[in-house]
């Protein structure tokens, strides 16, 4: 299950819209971030956008511990 992330100043609203977005992503060793996707739609092109400009946005990443897995999928949810 994803955590809710509270919209803030500078995430993207999604223009108002309702759905789940879910991400998928890796990182370098280094926490850069290495690529991103939308793996499942929401149907609505603003907030998937939303979502890709989030997750772009937020990096750099914590340099993950030896071993950790480097790729991710994370569901965001707008209500």
């Amino acid at each position: 299950q994803g955590a809710e992330v509270p919209r803030s100043d500078g995430l993207p609203g999604g223009g108002g819209g309702r759905g789940t977005v879910v991400v998928a992503f890796s990182v370098l060793r280094s926490g850069v971030l290495n690529g991103a996707r939308i793996a499942r739609s929401s149907g609505n092109s603003t907030l998937d956008g939303s979502v890709l400009a989030a997750v772009r946005g937020a990096g750099p990443f914590p340099t993950p511990p030896a071993g950790a897995n480097l790729s991710f999928a994370m569901p965001f949810y707008f209500k």
